[in-house]
């Protein structure tokens, strides 16, 4: 939250120091801007993963940094499959429909994940 803050307000104090050259594009500067902080947020949740893979869960290195390249390349190459699967073989209502479901069925099972982290909480405490 706070990157984007600063950006936006960046971006805002940009377009108004800016020549009448600089004020066509505004959009590029906006959409910059975006970019490096969603660029920095990535950054951010992968040294946190790897911090969390070695000194939370006791991985060695070479495990932990396997697991970052396991995790993360299907993290940027499933999209790819996936949708090439439903432009070829589904319609879009129904790509939709199953993504609606889907989000569904994994926002309760984390709710159910979050209630059975407090019943074993309190079972134990």
């Amino acid at each position: 939250f706070f990157f984007n803050y600063f950006f936006i307000n960046y971006y805002f104090y940009m377009v108004d120091s800016m020549s009448e050259i600089g004020k066509k594009f505004k959009g590029t500067y906006f959409i910059s801007s975006i970019s490096l902080t969603s660029a920095i947020a990535e950054f951010g949740i992968t040294s946190i993963f790897t911090l969390f893979l070695l000194y939370v869960l006791h991985f060695s290195i070479p495990l932990a940094a396997q697991t970052y390249a396991i995790y993360f390349g299907f993290a940027y190459i499933l999209p790819i499959f996936v949708g090439y699967f439903s432009d070829r073989y589904l319609k879009k209502s129904t790509a939709l429909t199953i993504g609606l479901v889907l989000m569904k069925l994994m926002k309760k099972s984390y709710h159910l994940h979050v209630l059975f982290n407090q019943l074993c909480f309190k079972i134990l405490n």
